[in-house]
């Protein structure tokens, strides 16, 4: 399964069917399943935890929280952004983008990417 297709299904299945009070335990399984996914990126889940609010200004768990059915989004890598928005007749100007954690790639558990874009009309 896909990133984008994980992270919709995610909020789909939590927001739509466990609403309220009953969403906390898509909650669990979320961090559940971040925290089985995280060596493979080797990192601790504990150290990533203890890092968040110095990394993001946030408490995690409020985050997830938040994340979960609130966010409907789909990944897209850098590839694909220049193939689309060159096909509309721009250019990239400057490109901050990271490489995927796993096999180049960041699937939904493993979080959304951050990535940054500059691009001019030149047609």
């Amino acid at each position: 399964m896909d990133g984008p297709v994980l992270a919709l299904g995610e909020t789909v299945v939590c927001a739509r069917f466990a609403p309220g009070a009953t969403s906390h335990p898509c909650h669990l399984i979320y961090i559940a399943l971040f925290r089985l996914a995280l060596p493979l990126t080797g990192r601790r889940f504990a150290r990533y935890v203890e890092g968040y609010r110095s990394n993001r200004g946030m408490n995690y768990y409020h985050d997830v929280h938040d994340w979960m059915g609130v966010w409907p989004y789909e990944s897209i890598q850098p590839a694909e952004v220049d193939f689309q928005l060159g096909s509309l007749g721009f250019a990239a100007e400057r490109v901050f983008a990271r490489k995927g954690r796993l096999f180049g790639r960041d699937p939904g558990i493993f979080g959304s990417r951050c990535d940054e874009y500059i691009y001019r009309k030149i047609s």
